[in-house]
């Protein structure tokens, strides 16, 4: 009730009545053709202006009418009614995306030819469920959703595994079927133009994936980038797969200079405590300066291993698959290894943690006598100087954070953002992973630190792409870049900047992409 209360007031609020009369004087340009732009709801305040440019842009190149539709919402009746409610009435979000064109959004109606269908398939794919690892290669008219199903499932009901033979589990399976076929056929009946998605994860990906394998345009955009979907990356933030190809093709002088800077940048998150560097989902130092009195760490000649902990519902196959089919089961092998070893076993969680997590950290702790907690708040500048050797993760950012500092990490996923370099140790599989494991003694690697630092320019200099503000850090500065929780002082903020040369320049620069056939916005696309 408080929610509902929350969005009706908002529109009160007088940065988003100014949002409101700012669009309709721009953009409103409403169409009723039966061409359709599918876009994705959010009610992240930094979404809705690169989105009101999107959505006209796309509107007006392919002459479509815009449509707004949430995935996840066709899971529960009341959400649908509330979704439709909302819209009619126009309270907010809705009443920003209404300002800036939106004339329709999608009934989430699951008839009884849909229901039919949608129980022969359940029956079809649970028949052929034998292990967890089955639930990821779920396919449906040749589409794998089975990635997008696990993840959903972990974060709705905050779980870390799958038991595939849970109720809870095929009724949730049973209606991502349904929501399938309902948007399968959405597509037939429908001339769907392109689709813009918030994320290509969980159900969302979806009407995103059945867009892909029709050849349909898929969009992704954020304040910071932009996006085209496809058959090879079909979700966002996957370009790691192209830094080094994409260093080589700059000049001497562009890679000197990313470098430098790549450095300052680097030593500031580690070496100076600033929070949030380059990741502005980020609210608390891990690399604080601070060390206790106390060791943390067992003064012993044993090999010292540090589990960094991923949140165990937070997508654990947003890069791809991974070398186990979740975070439980990575950290459930390496106790069974741990067993095998003499080593000394660390865990720590990131001091940004979800509580919920706690239960099962302890849940590991309780079974296997050979791990260890280290608070989360400790410094990894202490566990480094007490001579930690090696650090586990699988995908995290401390596989470049512990590699600048001298210490070996091994991702247990090929699909990782360090996977271009080898300053990192790779596994392929559980049985080249336990290999590794099990021989930590004969490992020697040889860490360049230029190759880390070549890391960082490309995936979070080079990729920054500042294509609605001249500069999006100089004016996300007095928000500490906190860009997925802007207050609504943004949206004037925004406004106040806003100038008819700024406006054609964001038309000119988001049109250069969409016309372009690149994955990725990239500098090239912007107009100087």
């Amino acid at each position: 009730m408080i929610n509902v209360i929350k969005f009706f007031f908002c529109n009160f609020n007088i940065n988003v009545q100014n949002l409101i009369l700012f669009n309709k004087k721009n953009f409103n340009h409403k169409n009723f053709n039966k061409n359709i732009i599918l876009f994705d709801y959010s009610e992240v305040k930094q979404n809705h202006i690169p989105y009101s440019y999107l959505a006209n842009i796309l509107s007006s190149k392919y002459n479509a009418r815009l449509v707004l539709f949430k995935a996840d919402i066709a899971l529960n009746f009341f959400k649908i009614i509330i979704f439709q409610l909302f819209f009619f009435f126009s309270a907010f979000p809705f009443s920003i995306y209404k300002s800036f064109g939106t004339s329709s959004n999608v009934l989430f109606i699951f008839n009884k030819k849909i229901r039919v269908r949608s129980l022969v398939l359940l029956k079809e794919i649970l028949g052929k469920i034998k292990s967890k690892e089955d639930i990821l290669k779920i396919k449906l008219n040749n589409i794998v959703i089975g990635d997008l199903i696990y993840d959903h499932y972990l974060k709705s009901y905050r779980l870390p595994t799958i038991n595939f033979l849970d109720k809870k589990f095929i009724e949730f399976l049973h209606k991502s079927i349904l929501i399938f076929i309902f948007w399968e056929e959405y597509f037939k009946k429908n001339s769907v133009k392109a689709i813009h998605v918030s994320h290509g994860v969980y159900l969302t990906g979806v009407p995103c994936r059945i867009a892909i394998s029709n050849n349909i345009p898929v969009y992704h955009g954020t304040l910071v980038g932009l996006y085209r979907l496809n058959h090879q990356n079909n979700q966002p933030n996957l370009d790691f797969k192209y830094l080094k190809k994409n260093f080589k093709k700059l000049s001497k002088l562009e890679q000197k200079k990313l470098i430098k800077i790549a450095k300052d940048r680097i030593n500031l998150r580690i070496n100076k405590n600033a929070v949030g560097v380059d990741m502005s989902y980020s609210k608390k130092s891990a690399w604080v300066k601070r060390i206790n009195k106390k060791r943390v760490l067992i003064n012993n000649n044993k090999i010292k291993i540090l589990i960094s902990a991923h949140c165990f519902f937070d997508s654990p196959h947003g890069y791809g698959q991974m070398v186990f089919p979740d975070f439980y089961e990575w950290i459930d092998f390496l106790g069974n290894i741990s067993n095998l070893t003499d080593y000394d076993w660390y865990i720590k969680t990131h001091p940004d943690y979800l509580i919920e997590n706690n239960n099962i950290i302890n849940h590991f702790l309780n079974k296997y006598k050979k791990f260890t907690l280290i608070d989360s708040n400790t410094s990894h500048h202490q566990i480094i100087s007490e001579g930690i050797n090696f650090a586990l993760t699988c995908h995290g950012t401390i596989g470049f954070e512990y590699a600048i500092m001298g210490v070996p990490v091994i991702n247990a996923s090929l699909n990782n953002p360090h996977i271009n370099y080898d300053f990192n140790i790779h596994a392929r599989n559980i049985i080249h992973y336990k290999k590794i494991l099990l021989n930590l003694k004969k490992i020697k690697l040889n860490i360049k630190k230029n190759q880390v630092y070549e890391y960082y320019a490309m995936n979070f200099l080079n990729s920054k792409i500042d294509y609605i503000f001249d500069n999006n850090d100089k004016f996300l500065k007095k928000y500490n870049f906190r860009i997925n929780s802007l207050p609504f002082d943004f949206y004037n903020d925004f406004i106040n900047y806003w100038t008819k040369e700024r406006h054609d320049k964001i038309i000119k620069n988001i049109s250069n992409f969409i016309n372009s056939s690149d994955y990725k916005m990239q500098k090239k696309h912007i107009n100087n």
